[in-house]
């Protein structure tokens, strides 16, 4: 497993998705650190030092990247540096509590790398110190009726049924004001609410989280800023570069719409909390998934 570091973020990601990485922004230092990380010592020693600095708790911000979209000029709308700006309040009310949150970003092009990934953050290097909770889940990826998928669909996921294996290192470690929070189109598509609460419960249960929120999409996910992407990014797929361009046209029309769009018309969901073995179902939109501090007082 290959291990990036920019800024304070750390990015777990697979060998050969590393050294792609490292070879097209055509970094030589990174490279050599990689290079030298392949001794098996010297890994060792950089995996204590990554744990040395372990926090109370983790939020997993997870991206799904496709293959033929890895690399430096990744779409715009796999970005996760936006989806991690959205816990900062979370993190920042935990540390007036004394509580150490680390939020960790991690990429993943298949249910396994994800599966390794989350091995490694959960695993402590320290028999005697308390187990790792996890404070929250955000998984990015595409979706279709209880289903998360990538275009290459290295990554698949079928809910509930392969949240056991796939999210193996984080089962019942959650703490009790968890939130998982799947982006992905239609995963809860033409669900009644009835059939929306029972499928929230059996995530549940596959999580084994007692406590806290769940957020899946009953619509289309639509972001804005996914639209407004550079037409001529050649990373991104064929229909949404003519859809960036004709809202580069239009953009005074687009600029206005769009917000409006996303707001109420898609990104439109259902969320689950849960306190005490007690559940309750509320509509609700993406978004607001990240406005509460309490989902259990709202």
């Amino acid at each position: 497993m290959g291990v990036l570091q920019f800024t304070s973020r750390i990015f777990v990601v697979s060998k050969p998705l590393a050294l792609k990485w490292v070879s097209e922004l055509q970094l030589p230092i990174s490279m050599k650190i990689i290079s030298i990380l392949k001794h098996p010592t010297i890994a060792l020693g950089f995996f204590l030092f990554c744990h040395s600095a372990n926090a109370d708790s983790y939020i997993f911000v997870i991206n799904t990247t496709e293959k033929d979209m890895s690399g430096p000029s990744t779409a715009a709308y796999l970005d996760e540096h936006r989806w991690m700006k959205k816990w900062d309040s979370i993190v920042v009310e935990s540390k007036s509590k004394k509580e150490s949150i680390r939020v960790v970003p991690i990429r993943a092009n298949s249910n396994h790398e994800l599966k390794r990934a989350l091995e490694f953050w959960m695993t402590s290097t320290n028999p005697n110190e308390p187990k790792h909770l996890v404070k929250g889940i955000v998984v990015y990826s595409h979706g279709n009726n209880m289903v998360l998928l990538n275009e290459s669909q290295d990554f698949f996921l079928k809910l509930p049924t392969d949240i056991g294996s796939t999210f193996e290192p984080v089962i019942g470690r959650f703490s009790q004001d968890a939130r998982v929070i799947l982006i992905g189109c239609k995963v809860l598509w033409g669900q009644s609410a009835y059939t929306a609460h029972s499928s929230f419960k059996s995530f549940a249960d596959a999580f084994q989280l007692k406590g806290g929120f769940i957020y899946a999409n009953e619509s289309d996910g639509l972001d804005p800023f996914t639209l407004f992407s550079n037409p001529f990014n050649s990373d991104i797929k064929t229909p949404k570069r003519i859809a960036a361009f004709v809202n580069y046209v239009f953009w005074p029309i687009s600029s206005t719409l769009l917000p409006i769009m996303s707001k109420y018309i898609y990104n439109q969901g259902y969320g689950l909390k849960i306190k005490n073995e007690k559940t309750e179902l509320i509509r609700i939109q993406q978004d607001e998934t990240f406005e509460y501090n309490n989902f259990n007082d709202k």
